[in-house]
């Protein structure tokens, strides 16, 4: 996964775009934070976001490596009664 895929569509041509990814449930963005929040509250919300996206990224993977070992198959029969 690419980071930009994390930018919101309307922020990927701006300067700095991963500044504007929303880093909690409330939207706060680096962008945000640099204005208006702490040193520790960026700390803070930065290392949350970050622990959650790994953690996210990480079991995706897995249950992408545990589909591609076990792919589902789907067999189309017709039943005839036999004679």
């Amino acid at each position: 996964m690419r980071l930009m895929q994390l930018v919101p569509e309307g922020s990927q041509q701006r300067n700095a775009p991963c500044r504007h990814i929303p880093l909690n449930d409330q939207g706060d963005t680096l962008e945000f934070l640099y204005r208006s929040g702490t040193d520790k509250e960026i700390e803070t919300t930065f290392t949350e976001w970050l622990k959650t996206t790994i953690s996210r990224l990480e079991r995706e993977r897995a249950e992408s490596l545990r589909a591609a070992e076990h792919p589902e198959i789907h067999v189309r029969g017709k039943f005839v009664a036999g004679g």
